[in-house]
């Protein structure tokens, strides 16, 4: 798919047409300057990633934990996840049951951290805003692993 299929939907981002003018104007030249970049993207560099954002198999999740997750390579939510992320992003109550393996911390944290996102506040300091627990040292410490490379677009710390 052309990037050029795709920017007609995108027309509705832009809140006057000269804005939309000017991207068309662009791409036509090549290259992009986005927000708060200084170096010109080429028309490839954006196509590829508006379409990984147009076809995102995480709906129910906010963009730059979408990104986080197209940075691991993951493709298609496990069955764990397809079942639990979207009760979960509503503040639903749960206990999900599955096999090792099965994505059950993606699962869990993602829904944690696109809460914790929405969170405008500044958190107190020296309180914790979640807590997990794990039966381990060895899974909380990979546990933390995923937090941080799930929330690596983010402003929440581990």
């Amino acid at each position: 798919m052309r990037l050029s299929n795709i920017c007609l939907p995108m027309q509705k981002l832009y809140q006057s047409e000269d804005k939309y003018i000017m991207f068309k104007k662009l791409q036509k030249a090549g290259s992009l300057f986005l927000k708060g970049k200084s170096r010109p993207l080429k028309a490839s560099t954006v196509e590829a990633k508006v379409r990984r954002e147009t076809r995102s198999s995480f709906p129910d999740l906010i963009p730059p934990i979408q990104q986080a997750l197209a940075d691991k390579g993951y493709k298609e939510p496990t069955d764990i996840q397809k079942q639990a992320i979207p009760h979960l992003v509503k503040g639903v109550d749960l206990l999900g049951c599955a096999q090792t393996g099965t994505g059950k911390t993606a699962a869990f944290t993602l829904p944690v951290l696109q809460r914790l996102s929405a969170i405008k506040e500044k958190p107190q300091s020296g309180r914790p805003r979640a807590l997990i627990l794990a039966p381990t040292r060895e899974l909380a410490g990979q546990v933390e692993d995923s937090i941080k490379a799930y929330g690596k677009h983010l402003n929440v710390s581990s």
